[in-house]
């Protein structure tokens, strides 16, 4: 074999390898980030669990009393406390929940809001004499509303908002199953490409820090996403801001599903490189 033909090799082989690199990382980082969004994010049981912890209490009570406010609002409820808090976290909990089943719950695409806003109110109607009286005043007028309860807390809630943002769960959820299901079937066909061309040390090799690499990005890009919430202020950003103070706490615990990879692939890495 000639030098020219051994040059062509050589840089045909750093080719491939910096391809396989290339690849591996961004399937892992889909991979692990699609599928944790998934477990997480996406799943209802866990989200009520999340949101049921006492880091999260304040966010869930702020949220729902504002939406309550605007309830009293539209029924000119008078408020007697200064406070302007009507609810606590006894009753604040049972709503949150609701609005968590109906946005991210395991339904096809929605066009009535009707039914969330019949739970709210069935909500609603079982305070007791535990609640402060801003809340009994709005039981009590919204029991006179009749067949109009459901429009008030439609609007007070933005439930149409609520549907929308349902109906994008749903959208992403498919996506999101497709994609993985499509990364799946590209790994195993580059992996069954890629063993005939290097051997098994060097591909269990190469695999390993591509891993490290991916990893070591997701544990860098959710470590700054976890610390939005505590160097701005995000309460003005909307459902982006309430997202990112309660997803704050999730994307720490997938930068430490991210280390655990890191570390198992690195030693791997490490072993491989030394055989």
């Amino acid at each position: 074999m000639n030098e020219d033909s051994r040059v062509e090799l050589i840089k045909l082989s750093v080719t491939q390898t910096k391809h396989y690199k290339r690849m591996v990382e961004c399937l892992t980082f889909l991979l692990v980030t699609l599928l944790f969004s998934t477990l997480t994010f996406m799943n209802p049981y866990f989200m009520t669990k999340q949101l049921a912890k006492e880091s999260n209490y304040v966010i869930v009570d702020r949220q729902i009393n504002k939406k309550f406010n605007n309830l009293a609002n539209v029924l000119e409820v008078e408020k007697k406390e200064t406070n302007s808090a009507l609810l606590n976290s006894k009753q604040t909990q049972p709503m949150a929940r609701e609005l968590v089943d109906y946005v991210i719950g395991l339904d096809w695409f929605k066009t009535d809001n009707s039914e969330i806003a019949h739970k709210i109110k069935k909500q609603i109607y079982k305070f007791d004499s535990n609640v402060s009286s801003g809340a009994i005043e709005v039981q009590k007028k919204l029991k006179k509303c009749g067949n109009q309860a459901n429009d008030f807390i439609i609007y007070s809630f933005n439930l149409n908002d609520s549907m929308l943002l349902a109906n994008l769960h749903t959208l992403f959820l498919i996506i999101n199953v497709v994609v993985i299901i499509t990364c799946v079937f590209v790994a195993l066909a580059l992996l069954k490409e890629y063993m005939s061309i290097l051997k098994g040390r060097s591909l269990i090799h190469l695999t390993s820090v591509a891993i490290s690499i991916s990893s070591l990005m997701i544990m860098l890009i959710f470590i700054l996403l976890a610390a939005l919430p505590l160097i701005f202020n995000v309460e003005s950003w909307n459902i982006l801001g309430l997202f990112l103070e309660i997803a704050s706490g999730i994307f720490l615990e997938l930068v430490f599903v991210a280390a655990i990879l890191f570390v198992i692939s690195t030693v791997i890495s490490q072993v491989t490189s030394k055989l």
